[in-house]
């Protein structure tokens, strides 16, 4: 139900991840904080100006660079201009094709299990998702979304110069491309379409984290 939804988001119960703690302008704004956690949003209360102070603060002292999810190939690109490396230094190729079908290895039972299934949110939620109750409670995390787009923005266009990021761009995807091609399953752990396990073929520095580096390496190389 709509309840059961906002119940799970909010913190009362679901995942851990998706909930948002009570009161502090929203669940990523919240993680990245240094400062001891206080109540921002409340019934009685919106602390406009300390949001802003915070996020300033956040942006300035604390952190040089934010990756946006949502763009991450260019938030590589960018970040690797800033350190002076070359697109094959960052290339990081995805684990998609070895993670297709219904089945993720669960690294707790070290098997692969099958993606729970959950009804498609009520309109209701939804609805809620774009009221202003939910947009006031959630308003730091919206609003560091938007400064890490704008900033990420920013550097492209005045940092590194928007043709230059437009052709590191391209040799990236080409790259990433290329070596998911070149080394298909070696890339990592996962699971085939029917259940069973699909185990690395070359070493990961942790876990299934950077699986197939010496294959990515390998590939650099005969390219050079």
């Amino acid at each position: 139900t709509a309840n059961e939804y906002k119940k799970g988001l909010l913190g009362k119960g679901g995942h851990h991840q998706m909930r948002l703690t009570s009161g502090t302008g929203g669940y990523q704004f919240n993680y990245i904080r240094h400062r001891p956690r206080e109540v921002l949003v409340s019934s009685e209360t919106f602390q406009y100006a300390k949001i802003h102070a915070a996020l300033r603060e956040e942006f300035g002292t604390h952190y040089g660079f934010f990756l946006v999810t949502e763009r991450m190939d260019e938030s590589i690109v960018a970040f690797a201009n800033i350190l002076g490396l070359r697109m094959r230094d960052v290339v990081i190729p995805s684990n998609a094709k070895v993670r297709d079908g219904q089945y993720s290895y669960s690294w707790n039972l070290k098997k692969c299990v099958r993606y729970p299934t959950y009804p498609s949110p009520p309109v209701e939620f939804l609805d809620y998702l774009e009221s202003p109750e939910y947009k006031r409670i959630t308003y730091a995390d919206q609003l560091l979304y938007l400064a890490a787009n704008y900033s990420l923005d920013l550097t492209i266009e005045h940092s590194i110069g928007s043709e230059k990021f437009a052709n590191d761009l391209a040799e990236f995807r080409t790259l990433k491309r290329q070596v998911q091609d070149y080394c298909g399953e070696r890339l990592g752990s996962g699971c085939h379409k029917n259940g069973t396990v699909i185990k690395p073929r070359e070493k990961c520095y942790l876990r299934d984290f950077g699986c197939g580096y010496e294959c990515v390496n390998g590939f650099m190389e005969q390219i050079k």
